[in-house]
């Protein structure tokens, strides 16, 4: 479906470079609007605020009306949140370059008033300021295919979503799964319960049921989860990829009889784990919410853990491999399944490249593997080098992120902060880091959560995007949905990313980030994050044309224009 982004509000530049700006359909001169109802707690920043009958969206960028045209949408600590305009490239002027620096005093960014320039300077790019940095698009360089992005449908964030009226449960898919909203297009479920669940379960509880004739999907799935997942189907067109991972099988399938704490999968069950697998696909399938994919198992180092303390199940490289092969594997393609991907690993970077390499070293275990599932909560100490070398050795497989959170600070009211730009701020240089270093997709944990930070049975409470007070009927986007969306609302599967150099000093280098990509609708998309207190004055250049650009600290922009 092609996507010439449009947008409630557009944001015109006229000469001289002043902003004209338009409600949709009403064509007048007015403040700079925001896709936002701001509320300010006691963290760094603030939420943005939704109830059933009131829901700012981002909305769709304006259509690139000419050649040079490029758009830009910024969020921000201080101030913005998906703020849109649009300006036209310069072309290169090569005497300019020598005697010019960039005005930084034209690059003021008021959030409302004065139709002043915002976001861009109006002089050829110099580099030799410490200030300054030049981003260079390479579009001939082509590296990964993009899958996407999304989140995780819970038991807990089905739940929580639940509490809310009608209206604004639908308002909240929306704001995720719509063109309108943030446009995921993957959601991850959990088969049986999780840590996120309000009780320990799995789907056969029933000891000794060697035949899964009892076998069946929980009230979660049932009244919760799918019916929300059918909702997001429907705002993506059927393109909505749902992968499934378990974080344990029921206790007499296992090694300690037991949910949590330390166990495997007995080996006498391996079969009947993956008829599990299979009975999970087929009954998901008959509720119109079929499986794209599988994940061979929930951090799966887990359970190798002694006092481990909620729901998990221990493997090695060596006996997911096994199991792949001879039954995972073959269970699903001998039963009409072979289409559903399956992922491994599904565990924290600083285990690669090993654990891949012990199940795909192996061609007849690898024949069932599609791609590798990683999550990001050990990336703090294990380089994203790892992720160069597994790709290296095994380029056939894409690598995915599928799971990553921030949690809660203690001296907010609401136990889960609400506003923590620190906490997009991590989301944004993640996700920066991962997609540059061949990562296809980056899906976060719970795509929801209540003021607790939960529901959770073992109290591993945490933070979400969207925040539910069911009290009010209110919902509050937090910064990380906005982090979020500057990727994957701009970046649609089936994009490629892009050579992308960037030309600062090493101090600049810490704090400015950036990622590029062609999509499938022959537009270039580039994503910065400037972490630094200061603003960040950088040159985009592409081909022979540029822009300058203001990028106020702790602010992330996108920017998209016409690839030629």
């Amino acid at each position: 479906m092609a996507r010439m982004w449009l947008v409630d509000i557009v944001m015109r530049l006229t000469l001289p470079y002043v902003f004209v700006f338009h409600y949709f359909g009403a064509g007048v001169r007015a403040d700079i609007p925001s896709p936002c109802i701001p509320r300010k707690y006691v963290e760094n920043s603030f939420v943005c605020v939704c109830n059933a009958t009131d829901c700012p969206e981002p909305g769709r960028l304006a259509p690139l009306d000419i050649l040079d045209d490029f758009l830009f949408v910024v969020s921000s600590r201080d101030k913005f949140r998906f703020f849109p305009g649009q300006g036209l490239f310069k072309p290169f002027n090569l005497a300019e370059m020598v005697r010019e620096t960039p005005d930084k005093t034209s690059a003021t960014c008021p959030h409302r008033g004065a139709p002043k320039t915002l976001g861009f300077t109006h002089t050829s790019p110099n580099v030799k300021d410490p200030g300054n940095a030049t981003l260079i698009v390479n579009k001939t360089e082509l590296y990964q295919e993009i899958l996407g992005f999304g989140g995780a449908m819970t038991d807990a964030a089905a739940l929580t979503i639940k509490t809310l009226p009608e209206a604004a449960q639908k308002l909240l898919i929306r704001s995720y799964f719509s063109d309108d909203g943030i446009g995921y297009n993957i959601a991850r479920v959990n088969m049986g319960g999780c840590d996120f669940s309000a009780r320990g379960y799995t789907l056969d509880d029933y000891p000794g049921d060697v035949n899964l004739s009892r076998f069946a999907l929980a009230d979660e799935d049932l009244n919760y989860k799918i019916p929300l997942l059918r909702q997001a189907k429907s705002l993506r067109n059927d393109s909505l990829f749902v992968f499934a991972s378990p974080w344990t099988a029921p206790a007499w399938m296992k090694t300690n009889n037991d949910l949590i704490g330390m166990g495997s999968l007995k080996t006498e069950y391996y079969q009947l784990w993956a008829d599990y697998y299979l009975r999970f696909a087929e009954a998901y399938k008959k509720e119109n919410v079929s499986l794209w994919g599988v994940t061979t198992q929930n951090e799966p180092v887990d359970g190798n853990i002694p006092g481990f303390t909620f729901n998990c199940m221990g493997w090695t490289g060596e006996t997911q491999r096994e199991w792949v092969k001879n039954n995972l594997g073959p269970t699903l393609r001998k039963a009409g399944y072979g289409d559903v991907k399956i992922m491994i690993f599904d565990e924290q970077r600083m285990f690669m490249p090993k654990w891949p390499r012990d199940i795909l070293k192996d061609p007849e275990a690898a024949q069932y593997v599609s791609g590798i599932a990683v999550h990001w909560y050990t990336d703090f100490i294990a380089p994203p080098v790892l992720l160069d070398l597994t790709h290296a050795e095994f380029p056939d497989y894409w690598i995915l992120s599928t799971e990553a959170c921030v949690g809660f600070t203690a001296n907010s009211p609401h136990q889960v902060p609400l506003g923590d730009w620190g906490q997009a701020q991590s989301y944004a240089t993640d996700i920066i880091q991962n997609l540059n270093h061949w990562v296809v997709g980056w899906v976060d944990w719970n795509l929801v959560l209540n003021l607790g930070g939960g529901p959770n049975w073992k109290a591993n409470f945490v933070a979400a995007p969207i925040v539910v007070n069911a009290s009010s009927g209110e919902f509050y986007k937090n910064p990380t949905y906005y982090a979020m969306g500057h990727f994957s609302k701009f970046i649609p599967r089936g994009s490629v990313r892009i050579g992308l150099t960037i030309q600062a000093a090493d101090e600049m280098k810490k704090t400015l980030q950036a990622t590029a990509f062609k999509t499938p609708e022959d537009t270039i998309v580039l994503v910065a994050i400037n972490t630094d207190e200061e603003p960040a004055y950088m040159s985009i250049q592409e081909d022979k044309r540029y822009i300058n650009f203001h990028l106020h600290g702790k602010a992330i922009a996108t920017f998209v224009w016409k690839y030629t």
